[in-house]
C-alpha cells in the first residue's frame, strides 16, 4: 500500500498501542532462536527493525515500496537500513539471512504477490532458514470481536486494500499461504484475530 506523507508520519503514533506488544514478542522469538541476521519485507516505517536495533541487533535490513514510509525509518533515535525495493524481487544475496519476516502486509496484497514475497523470503534465508509472519487469521482460535474489529478497520481503509483483504480471508489466509512449510510456534493477539507465527522453510 502506498501511504501519503501524512499517513506515514502518523502511522506509528496511531497503531503503536495495538502493535507494540507484537513487535516486542517478535524480538523475543528472534532472541529465543538465536537469530543474528534479519530481513523485514514490507518494513513500513521500520518500527520492528527499530525494536531490534534497540535490543542490540545490528545485521538487520528492510524493504518497502512506499517512499513516504521509508522516510519515516530515519525518524527517531534508531535508524535501520531500509531500501526502496519490491519485496518479491529484492537485491539481497541468496542464502544469507537467518530469518525473514513479513508483518501485517500479506492480507493487503493479491495472493500472487503474497506468494511472491514468501518465495523471495525463502530465497534470501539460509538453507532450512526461518520465516516470521504476522497477519490476520480468522479461524477457531479467533474471537468475533477481533474479526469484527479487523474487518471494520480494513473496510475503512477501503479500495484495493479492502478487496485484497476480503480475498485473503476467503481463501484461508496464512493457513493456505503457508501450508507447505513447517509450523514451529504461534502467539495470538487482538482477540485472536492476529497471529504471529514462526515457520521453517
Amino acid at each position: 500500500m502506498n501511504y501519503d506523507a501524512k499517513s506515514a508520519k502518523y502511522y506509528d503514533k496511531v497503531l503503536a498501542p495495538a502493535l507494540n506488544r507484537i513487535r516486542k514478542h517478535t524480538v523475543k522469538i528472534i532472541k529465543k532462536h538465536n537469530f543474528k541476521s534479519v530481513v523485514d519485507f514490507c518494513c513500513g516505517t521500520g518500527n520492528q527493525l527499530k525494536f531490534l536495533l534497540k535490543a542490540g541487533y545490528t545485521d538487520v535490513v528492510g524493504v518497502d515500496l512506499s517512499e513516504n514510509m521509508i522516510a519515516q525509518t530515519k525518524v527517531g533515535k534508531f535508524n535501520p537500513k531500509c531500501l526502496l525495493e519490491d519485496a518479491t524481487n529484492t537485491t539481497f544475496p541468496e542464502n544469507y539471512y537467518d530469518v525473514a519476516m513479513v508483518s501485517l502486509a500479506m492480507h493487503e496484497k493479491s495472493k500472487k504477490i503474497a506468494i511472491g514475497m514468501i518465495e523471495e523470503a525463502k530465497r534470501v534465508v539460509k538453507p532450512n532458514g526461518f520465516f516470521i509472519t504476522t497477519d490476520y487469521c480468522f479461524d477457531k482460535k479467533s474471537f468475533f470481536i477481533g474479526r469484527w474489529g479487523a474487518t471494520w478497520v480494513e473496510k475503512k481503509v477501503g479500495g484495493e486494500h479492502y478487496e485484497n483483504f476480503k480475498k485473503y480471508v476467503a481463501f484461508g489466509g496464512l493457513n493456505n499461504l503457508m501450508k507447505d512449510y513447517i509450523f514451529i510456534e504461534e502467539k495470538r493477539f487482538l482477540f485472536g484475530a492476529v497471529t504471529l507465527r514462526l515457520y521453517k522453510f
